[in-house]
């Protein structure tokens, strides 16, 4: 951790705020998570089969984003 936050200092990052209100679990399939934690999504059943992070992306309109 010490080793991370001075990463971070160096990077000039100087704000962290900690993810705590999902328990450390992310609410979208992540390869990373998979590969550090061992577990690509939130176990919740109710989020089996899911992608919030896609659900919750907007979506362009008719015409837009050409």
């Amino acid at each position: 951790m010490r080793g991370a936050i001075a990463r971070l200092q160096r990077l000039r990052v100087n704000t962290i705020y900690p993810v705590v209100y999902n328990g450390g679990y992310t609410l979208f399939p992540s390869a990373t998570m998979a590969k550090y934690a061992g577990v690509a999504l939130d176990p919740n059943p109710g989020l089996r089969g899911r992608d919030l992070l896609q659900e919750r992306s907007p979506k362009p309109g008719p015409g837009k984003w050409r």
